[in-house]
């Protein structure tokens, strides 16, 4: 799989969960800011019934097989009226199992193959409903820890979890070859096609069994990518290009087909930081450096706390939102770190490392 380098620290780095009783309000400020302007919207991928995106087959990347582990697929959708079967994600092993989360006209379902059973869960109106042009959160759960093991479908729709569930064998779930599309558009082996349309973000994979307070817990943010457990991450809001990026750091990067780049305001991601620092600064000895500032959006502003480490150490003293050195030194080149903490999270909301470079700048020769 083709790596990528990318920062662990940034935008919501290493936010945490929100204190209870505040989800509505985040789901409003994620509305203010994203009716600012294209700096605070949100980009998505618009998918039409002829697109989909390629991650390649799963035996490229054996962080998707299962195997006797509990699992959970998650994503944010939006979608127009569906007609009959449709697949958002697909997961075709051609040995031995394989499965897909589907989105019908008369409700949500994930169906699963696994020791040669099928386990679908229960849908239809009264079970994970159709709900069509609004954003809802999909949690798809392979369950082994509990007993007896359960395939549970759940889906948030801005109000409330409605869940389905089935009991399943205890057998492995073995993903072992075959195309991961996420949504479906070629038809498949069967001769069928189940194409979807619609709009996707923030599509995440886990090695665990996760509930619906683990997903309160990040659904209205994006991932650092080192979260416990997740083994492949596509939050979709790359803005252009053909590459959906896995952020989790399994390199599991996904080729797009077709769709289309959109902004869409309403889908209820929160932002905090409205300016990152610049990652990289270097000055001549003696010369003045300025580290920063983080700029947070003015909802957080008045009530952040800001700390910078200098190669780990605190800094006692430092605490705004830049550090200003007026007249550096080589011994003060190094990584210096700000730490940003707000009292509605629990965990830092944004921590940034900066390099700090001493050296002479040398002005290029003429001619």
């Amino acid at each position: 799989m083709e790596s990528r380098s990318r920062r662990i620290h940034g935008v919501f780095g290493r936010l945490g969960t929100r204190r209870p009783g505040t989800y509505v309000a985040m789901i409003l400020a994620a509305a203010v800011l994203s009716a600012g302007g294209s700096a605070d919207a949100n980009w998505v991928l618009d998918f039409g019934l002829d697109d989909w995106t390629d991650m390649g087959d799963v035996a490229d990347a054996p962080e998707l097989n299962p195997q006797d582990s509990s699992f959970s697929i998650e994503f944010w959708t939006r979608y127009p009226e569906q007609s009959g079967w449709s697949f958002t994600v697909h997961m075709w092993s051609v040995d031995p199992d394989s499965g897909f989360i589907s989105i019908r006209d008369d409700g949500l379902m994930i169906d699963m193959d696994t020791d040669g059973e099928t386990f679908r869960t229960p849908f239809g109106d009264n079970e994970v409903p159709h709900l069509t042009d609004q954003w809802v959160f999909v949690q798809a759960v392979q369950d082994r820890d509990s007993d007896p093991n359960m395939l549970i479908m759940r889906m948030y729709d801005g109000d409330q979890w409605h869940e389905a569930s089935v009991e399943t064998s205890s057998g492995e779930t073995n993903w072992e070859e075959g195309p991961l599309q996420i949504p479906i558009a070629e038809p498949d082996v069967s001769g069928y096609s189940y194409e979807w349309s619609g709009r996707l973000s923030e599509v995440r994979f886990w090695h665990t069994a996760r509930g619906t307070s683990d997903a309160e817990a990040d659904m209205f943010r994006r991932l650092s990518g080192s979260e416990s457990d997740l083994v492949a991450y596509w939050p979709m809001n790359e803005g252009s290009g053909g590459t959906a990026h896995d952020e989790s750091g399994h390199g599991i990067h996904g080729e797009i087909h077709g769709g289309e780049w959109v902004q869409d305001g309403d889908l209820p991601i929160v932002h905090v930081v409205d300016v990152e620092p610049d990652p990289t600064i270097t000055v001549a000895p003696d010369g003045e450096a300025e580290l920063g500032p983080v700029l947070l959006h003015e909802d957080y502003e008045d009530d952040a706390t800001f700390q910078w480490y200098f190669e780990g150490e605190e800094l006692e003293g430092e605490t705004g939102s830049g550090l200003f050195i007026d007249a550096a030194t080589v011994e003060q080149a190094g990584t210096y770190t700000v730490i940003v903490n707000h009292p509605d999270f629990d965990d830092p909301i944004a921590e940034y490392d900066i390099e700090l470079r001493v050296q002479e700048v040398h002005a290029p020769a003429a001619g």
